[in-house]
């Protein structure tokens, strides 16, 4: 199910993309359809029977939330790719991460910057997966990039084994059954990836 936030006619409205169609929804944002529960769930008993073409629609952000979380435990990353990529300027200690919920846009909206305080603009990419649907399905895919299965590990005995480093024989615990995932990159990310000549120079670097 693909639930998006549009404009028509003025409204902004919720609906459920059905090829290229979308049906409307009763209720007033997609934050209040996820605060209900599971939205896969109440979106099909919500649905009013209102189509509208996707093409007579204006894209809006998904979804808008309530506050923004950023942890800086990759800011070091940051300064190390700044170095590699000859920044206009060093990412200093001092300096911090900012973000506003209204900085967020929907499809084809221009971005609003203020072109006082810098002439340099970056583009940063962000995925973000309700994980809720992996409750309720075996495979998931992410925007044709990556492939989630979600599968059961069988219980194992306890057995006889070998220490792989020392070649000493010892006792391998049993384990119980437990849930297991695995990721699969699909042939879009795969299409991505650059040559081996060119992945070889970015990782020696």
């Amino acid at each position: 199910m693909r639930l998006l936030s549009f404009t028509a006619g003025g409204t902004s409205r919720v609906g459920v993309l059905e090829g290229h169609q979308i049906e409307g929804l009763d209720v007033t944002n997609m934050r209040a359809l996820f605060e209900m529960g599971p939205p896969q769930t109440h979106a099909h008993k919500l649905k009013t029977g209102e189509r509208f073409a996707l093409s007579d629609v204006k894209l809006a952000a998904p979804i808008i939330p309530k506050k923004f979380f950023h942890t800086a435990g990759n800011f070091r990353e940051h300064a190390k790719e700044g170095g590699k990529a000859n920044w206009v300027a060093a990412i200093q200690p001092w300096i911090v991460f900012f973000q506003n919920v209204d900085s967020i846009i929907g499809s084809e909206e221009p971005v609003v910057y203020p072109e006082h305080l810098t002439s340099e603009l970056d583009y940063e990419l962000e995925l973000a997966v309700v994980l809720e649907e992996l409750g309720n399905a075996q495979k998931v895919r992410i925007g044709g990039l990556v492939q989630l299965t979600v599968r059961v590990k069988p219980a194992q005995k306890k057995r006889r084994g070998r220490n792989p480093a020392t070649g000493e024989e010892i006792e391998i615990a049993a384990k119980p059954a437990s849930v297991d995932l695995r990721a699969r990159p699909l042939a879009k990310a795969k299409g991505a990836l650059p040559s081996v000549q060119k992945a070889r120079r970015r990782l020696a670097g």
